[in-house]
């Protein structure tokens, strides 16, 4: 007599199949499916074969589909939401392991993004706990929600993993602001968001960019994007909050470190490529290298800013000159925010109200973000009396 397809072994629990999964045979497979193999058992450590399925590396959606249709053909009906003894969905281990294809193919097949791993994280915290989810934050909008829109199904966008934290708070955390945006428009809820404390924001940022200044400006301008959608949305930015983005900012050096000379956009293929790198209707990232930074800050948002930094052209750029302009970038990019914190604590404890707000703001334009940030330090640190930031 043969093996019984759905005997496993001593170990791990492994049946047949499990072990057939991994290399995908495609005859062997079906010859157990066609014995009688259950698709459904799992072994020791609770993995279903679609959890070892999907571990595989290579797995796509063209694989799933051909052991789905299988199954099928054998009249089994594979069960895309058994959790293992972590609680990990097939699509939990799927978003885990960052393969967009395949959790775009699990979704269509019923897997529910509501239930919890052993940490409470939903598919969407884990969505936005990793800051390099997939190779673009877009997968969001354009996959995630839109299945869940064309399924009718609800999805808790304001569920707490067992720290108490939010998906907001997560993609904030991992300076995430076009997945911050589709959550706040998916309605996220902002009465109970706390912004992300120095525990958890930017973590990944020494160990992935060091002192490049390509990292600063990334980080920079996703930061303050961040800020900008949040405060559209009705967040108050509260002095606590500012001071920890300016302590950050400070930290990690994200200032113009010298007057760089803007001699090397004298290079005509350089500048060529520059000029075909478009930030905005009208305005190449060219013509804003040109610009002085108290222009910029009235034509570029920090969204624009912080597409930039992730658009293909920009970081194909010779790593020499994408640090040479990110420097000047990161300066441009930051400029609204600290002369906006600057502004009133210059006036009040530099100044000392001696003159009008209007000449404090001439005054302010001749200083650098460094400048600015130093000032807004000096006197908050220690001053705790206003709870909100002011606006100029």
């Amino acid at each position: 007599m043969g093996q019984d397809p759905n005997s496993v072994t001593e170990t791990g629990g492994d049946s047949p199949l499990h072990l057939a999964l991994p290399y995908f045979n495609e005859r062997l497979v079906k010859l157990l499916l066609s014995r009688g193999t259950n698709p459904n058992l799992a072994n020791a450590q609770g993995l279903t074969p679609l959890h070892i399925l999907c571990m595989r590396n290579g797995v796509d959606e063209n694989l799933l589909e051909t052991f789905f249709k299988m199954c099928d053909g054998e009249h089994q009906t594979i069960q895309v939401n058994a959790q293992d003894k972590l609680g990990n969905t097939p699509l939990c281990t799927t978003l885990k392991s960052k393969n967009e294809k395949v959790a775009e193919f699990l979704l269509r097949r019923g897997s529910d993004p509501n239930l919890v791993d052993e940490s409470g994280s939903t598919a969407l915290h884990i969505i936005c706990k990793s800051n390099k989810f997939f190779h673009n934050e877009e997968f969001l909008s354009k996959k995630f929600f839109k299945i869940m829109d064309d399924k009718q199904q609800t999805v808790h966008i304001d569920a707490k993993d067992n720290l108490g934290r939010t998906p907001l708070q997560w993609a904030v955390a991992n300076v995430m602001p076009h997945a911050v945006n589709v959550l706040l428009k998916r309605g996220a809820d902002l009465t109970n968001f706390t912004f992300p404390d120095t525990n958890y924001f930017a973590k990944r940022y020494d160990c992935s960019y060091g002192v490049s200044f390509y990292g600063r400006f990334m980080y920079t301008s996703k930061t303050l994007a961040i800020v900008e959608c949040l405060e559209d949305a009705g967040f108050e930015l509260e002095q606590d909050v500012a001071l920890r983005i300016s302590k950050f900012f400070a930290k990690h050096k994200m200032f113009q470190e010298k007057d760089l000379e803007k001699s090397w956009l004298e290079n005509e293929k350089l500048a060529s490529r520059a000029k075909k790198i478009i930030i905005k209707k009208n305005l190449s990232l060219y013509e804003l290298i040109q610009l002085e930074p108290e222009e910029s800050v009235k034509l570029v948002s920090t969204e624009d800013y912080a597409k930039l930094s992730t658009s293909r052209k920009f970081v194909n750029i010779s790593e020499e000159h994408r640090e040479n302009f990110a420097e000047h970038l990161c300066e441009k990019v930051a400029r609204g925010f600290f002369r906006r914190l600057a502004l009133y604590p210059f006036w009040e404890k530099v100044i000392r109200y001696r003159l009008p707000l209007e000449c404090c703001e001439m005054i302010l334009e001749n200083l650098t973000n460094r400048d600015l940030c130093n000032i807004y330090l000096a006197a908050n640190m220690s001053d705790s009396s206003s709870n909100k930031v002011s606006h100029s």
